[in-house]
């Protein structure tokens, strides 16, 4: 009974087993997953450090600028097509930093609630970057109409904004930097829970082996008790064979014993009885003698008597003649 229950037992951790590991490989394609997004992540925001975007980061009257003076008309175009195609590009990433952080969320959530606060730290510098995204278009939107209106002052106002314009573009740049060194170390938290998960793993598998060798030895313990009983058992009933087999042959040397005690008894009485018959037929045989002459004393008697009785009738016959 031990024995099933233990068995049971086994059979309910194993099964306990199968199910950690299946959630543990769910909860390691979760983590694929995730970092699957990081790495689409990176591999957008590296998009974004492309020639057009680096050239604003020279000023085009500098020397070495491949733009054209900003006394241009064309310069001021060229440098608003560049802003407005990387801006549509921030954009389009923004949106899908959105998703992101929003898959970051449910992460944190369900995993990793104790870095809420890196959570709301990222989703601030997401709508911090996409509210400087938005005051620069509208600058450099203020920009073109000053430009086209007021042509006059077009050089203190354009020199004004694009200071400003630069201010912002560091800003968001220093909070895109910012959102790299909160990437690199949530990147790193998941190597950590990585390294953790394959170790926590390692340690299952290890105490899953040592709990089948536990029951393979207890397996063995009890077929080798079991086979110990049943040695015992065919013992006590070889032992058992033997004393009955004894006691049947005690039992019948002592019948053995009292037939021939029966037979030599019955032997005796047989003799005594003979003796006794035949004392008894000599007692009859002489008692029968003593009848035949007795008779024969008794015959003689009545003859003797007849003869008197004879001679007495005579007598009065001869008396009375």
């Amino acid at each position: 009974m031990l024995f099933l229950l233990f068995y049971l037992l086994l059979l309910v951790l194993l099964y306990l087993f199968y199910l950690l590991f299946f959630f543990l490989h769910l909860y390691l394609f979760l983590l694929f997953f995730y970092l699957l997004f990081y790495l689409l992540l990176l591999y957008l925001f590296l998009c974004l450090f492309h020639p057009l975007l680096l050239l604003l980061f020279i000023p085009p009257s500098h020397p070495l600028s491949p733009l054209p003076p900003l006394s241009s008309l064309i310069s001021l175009f060229l440098l608003l097509w560049l802003f407005l195609f990387n801006l549509l590009l921030l954009f389009n990433l923004l949106l899908l930093l959105h998703y992101l952080l929003l898959l970051n969320l449910l992460f944190y959530l369900f995993f990793l609630y104790h870095h809420l606060l890196i959570l709301y730290l990222l989703f601030f510098l997401h709508y911090l970057l996409f509210y400087f995204l938005y005051l620069l278009f509208l600058l450099l939107y203020f920009l073109l109409l000053l430009y086209l209106l007021y042509f006059l002052l077009y050089l203190l106002l354009f020199y004004l904004l694009y200071l400003l314009f630069f201010l912002f573009l560091f800003l968001f740049y220093l909070l895109l930097l910012l959102y790299f060194f909160l990437f690199f170390y949530l990147l790193l938290l998941y190597l950590f829970y990585l390294f953790l998960f394959f170790y926590l793993l390692l340690l299952y598998l290890f105490l899953y082996l040592f709990l089948y060798l536990l029951f393979l030895f207890l397996l063995y313990l009890v077929l080798l008790l079991h086979l110990f009983f049943y040695l015992l058992l065919f013992l006590f009933l070889y032992l058992l064979f033997l004393y009955l087999l004894l006691l049947f042959l005690f039992y019948l040397l002592l019948l053995f014993y009292l037939l021939y005690l029966l037979f030599s008894s019955s032997s005796s009485s047989i003799s005594s009885y003979s003796s006794s018959f035949i004392s008894s037929i000599s007692s009859s045989s002489s008692s029968f003698t003593f009848i035949c002459l007795s008779s024969s004393s008794l015959s003689s008697s009545i003859s003797s008597s007849s003869f008197i009785s004879s001679f007495v009738s005579s007598s009065t016959l001869s008396s009375s003649s």
